[in-house]
């Protein structure tokens, strides 16, 4: 069964992704979403928006321990 996690990644990005399988070397994910911030159109202010990372691809990803924060 996967999981939902964050992740902030040494590169700043913070995204949400569906965690397939994890090591003590390296985390496997797919679907992943980044986490940004916009201008809510309801009150101008700022809200919190998701959009797709690696627009060209949904994975998985094999990504270091050592890149994830």
């Amino acid at each position: 069964m996967s999981e939902i996690k964050a992740l902030k990644l040494v590169s700043g990005e913070e995204l949400v992704v569906e965690i397939t399988e994890e090591s003590d070397s390296s985390v496997a994910f797919k679907n992943p979403v980044a986490a940004v911030l916009q201008r809510s159109q309801q009150t101008g202010g700022a809200a919190l928006g998701f959009m797709p990372w690696m627009h060209a691809a949904n994975g998985p990803f094999v990504v270091d321990k050592s890149k994830v924060i």
